[in-house]
């Protein structure tokens, strides 16, 4: 008997050696190939990167169009007087001591297709005065300007969205703006004015007109003092340009935003012989939309790559710690199901506001991934526990891709508190046997 146990051990230590090599391989070959499908996975979820990238182009196409048919951006330059010279193809510009810029604009919605953009139409007031021009003060001879040729014009950045005519008060005159063309051949809003009678004195002006606009509302600040107020219902204005507004308020109800800018601020001379410089000195309110359903969605797909490696991670610890078998192919399959998640959140949010394409997207998948879960391994509370980690994994991309300032921070200490998790439950892992 003796003999018998002393022959046989050598042959079961050698069984068991075999069988712990195997086992070793069967677990290596298990997370080689898990670590590959993420990496396959990738493919699919850049192509449909590319989607997202493709249908905000279309959106771009859109606006362009409307754009287009409607009026594009809207940065007015204000009344000044040009007085052009008498032997010189050229002119001098006078801008106005004080300035005043109202405008209220209404948004309006248009649709192509699927896609919206927001258009305005606004009325636009303009007031002030020029003060009398000190020629000598400029270095300017009185002979050699042409004043019974002057002229007061107003600039606007797409002439679309003008009327034919705007009305024009100087003191006790009033003009017509019309469209003509400039000395340089651009287009502008002019009318001849009687500047030798009123050159001697203070000049008061006021317009009131229409004007028919999208994506940006502004003006440059070309008076000594610019005093600049907008406001609308609209409650998503973005502030851009040269100049931040003075005071601003954004509420339910709307914005209002104010600017108070001199002079020393712009460089803008009271009297020039160029005005090319003048549009780099614009402000301006941007009509934006409140989210950009496709700028989001994209960056909810730079987190592909951790809800996929989560939850293959959470399938294989399933496995580990339950003694499990979960076959390569279970696992192709839902590492496609969380890649469809991106194309069914895109595709909604054409349709619907991106709280609700993520919410019913997100629903869809972890519904279908923990049945499929329950099917499979034949535990109903399983499947539960799958669905409710899931959710909290995609709770937690969704708060980061909402946030601007703290999405690092918030990443950060997100990633972490997942690390801890794992560590905490791997540790329970018998690393060296399959099973």
């Amino acid at each position: 008997m003796e003999n018998n146990f002393e022959q046989n051990t050598p042959s079961s230590s050698a069984t068991n050696a075999i069988g712990n090599l195997w086992s070793k391989a069967q677990l290596g070959f298990k997370v080689g190939f898990i670590c590959f499908l993420v990496l396959v996975l990738m493919i699919p979820t850049f192509l449909i990167g590319s989607l997202i990238d493709e249908r905000f182009s279309r959106n771009e196409e859109a606006v362009t169009e409307i754009q287009r048919k409607w009026s594009g951006q809207q940065i007015i330059i204000g009344p000044r007087i040009h007085i052009p010279y008498k032997f010189e193809e050229k002119q001098i510009t006078i801008s106005p001591d004080n300035m005043h810029f109202r405008a209220e604009p209404v948004i309006n919605v248009k649709h192509l297709g699927i896609f919206d953009v927001p258009v305005y139409t606004t009325e636009i007031k303009i007031d002030g005065n020029f003060s009398p021009i000190d020629l000598q003060k400029f270095q300017l001879q009185e002979e050699e300007l042409d004043f019974s040729k002057a002229s007061i014009c107003i600039t606007v950045s797409d002439y679309k969205g003008i009327p034919l005519e705007i009305p024009l008060k100087l003191n006790e005159q009033s003009l017509v703006l019309q469209m003509e063309t400039n000395t340089k051949g651009n287009p502008e809003l002019s009318a001849k004015m009687d500047y030798i009678g009123l050159r001697k004195q203070a000049i008061n002006f006021s317009c009131n007109f229409s004007l028919k606009g999208s994506e940006n509302l502004g003006m440059v600040p070309i008076a000594k003092n610019n005093n600049c107020r907008i406001s609308s219902k609209w409650q998503h204005p973005g502030f851009n340009g040269q100049y931040l507004p003075d005071e601003q308020s954004i509420s339910d109800s709307g914005f209002i935003a104010t600017w108070k800018i001199n002079q020393a601020s712009t460089h803008i001379p009271q009297v020039s012989k160029d005005e090319s410089n003048f549009v780099q000195q614009a402000f301006y309110v941007k009509i934006m939309q409140p989210i950009n359903n496709y700028t989001t969605a994209q960056r909810s797909v730079k987190y592909a790559l951790l809800i996929i490696g989560l939850t293959f991670l959470l399938f294989f610890f399933l496995e580990r710690l339950g003694g499990r078998n979960i076959h390569f192919i279970q696992y192709a399959l839902v590492g496609f199901a969380l890649v469809i998640f991106y194309s069914l959140l895109v595709s909604i949010s054409e349709h619907l506001s991106f709280q609700w394409s993520y919410l019913i997207a997100a629903f869809m998948t972890c519904s279908l991934i923990s049945l499929y879960v329950k099917g499979i391994l034949h535990e109903g509370k399983l499947g539960v526990a799958v669905f409710g980690t899931l959710s909290a994994l995609y709770t937690f991309i969704y708060i980061l891709i909402q946030q601007e300032d703290y999405a690092l921070l918030m990443g950060s200490v997100g990633l972490f508190v997942i690390l801890a998790i794992v560590m905490y439950f791997s540790r329970r892992i018998n690393w060296h046997q399959a099973k």
